[in-house]
């Protein structure tokens, strides 16, 4: 991948997120959406998007390939594979971090906003992945979260 190409695929991933967080403001409103809330004792981000509904929360995820074309077929599925599994990774460590560490977040319109650990109880992540290939079947063993606080298997 060339610098130029890196770069295109880092400006994609943010692309994606906003492209995410307008789609899902035809069901949830502006309202209850946070894109790339951060953790406020390390300034990371605790999820690409961060849906709110009273004290409930989604963690949503999101990989995207970026404009590297070179990728196809079986090689392509494997990239598909890999995002999906670190996305759901990356989610299953937000909805960790949300129960038990303050959260900022920067909205449109309230400005930032505080939730302090405990506040939110998370539902479920959901990891999405930006893929245009044939349909592919799921590894066997795909670890999920469940809302027990136990991770499963799909």
């Amino acid at each position: 991948m060339t610098a130029n190409n890196l770069e295109m695929s880092k400006q994609r991933g943010p692309v994606m997120e906003e492209l995410t967080n307008e789609f899902c403001k035809g069901s949830f409103l502006q309202d209850f959406l946070f894109l790339r809330p951060e953790l406020v004792s390390t300034n990371r981000e605790l999820a690409d998007l961060l849906v709110i509904l009273d004290d409930k929360c989604l963690c949503i995820q999101i990989k995207a390939r970026g404009s590297d074309s070179s990728l196809s077929g079986r090689c392509l599925a494997d990239w598909a594979m890999k995002q999906l599994i670190r996305a759901g990774r990356q989610a299953a460590g937000a909805i960790r971090k949300v129960t038990t560490s303050e959260v900022s977040a920067t909205h449109p319109w309230r400005g930032n906003v505080i939730f302090y650990a405990g506040d939110l109880i998370p539902v479920c992540g959901v990891a999405l992945v930006e893929y245009f290939g044939q349909p592919f079947v799921l590894a066997p063993k795909v670890k999920h979260w469940t809302p027990k606080g136990g991770v499963g298997w799909i």
